[in-house]
């Protein structure tokens, strides 16, 4: 990927990013994976408050099936996405 800064009268400082290669890979997943794993607790704990606010009816009995705990990326779990070969946010 190609990052820079153009003027009207000169051109600026360029980066050129370099490919990440599989050793940095396993690093970033090994690093991901101990950070989402000491997040988890205090994420399940927010996620059963907000939960308990939204099941918290006591004049009527809650419809459908009760929600289940899982650490996904809208509970909060840091993930890095396979893109379009983009910055990645985790390296830079």
């Amino acid at each position: 990927m190609w990052w820079s800064c153009f003027s009207y009268d000169k051109k600026g400082p360029y980066h050129i990013w370099e490919d990440e290669t599989p050793a940095e890979k396993k690093a970033m997943k090994k690093d991901l994976d101990a950070w989402n794993k000491a997040k988890e607790p205090n994420d399940k704990l927010i996620w059963e408050a907000t939960q308990a606010i939204h099941r918290l009816y006591a004049t009527r009995a809650q419809a459908g099936t009760r929600a289940k705990w899982v650490h996904n990326e809208e509970n909060g779990v840091y993930i890095v996405k396979d893109g379009r070969k983009g910055i990645n946010w985790y390296r830079y």
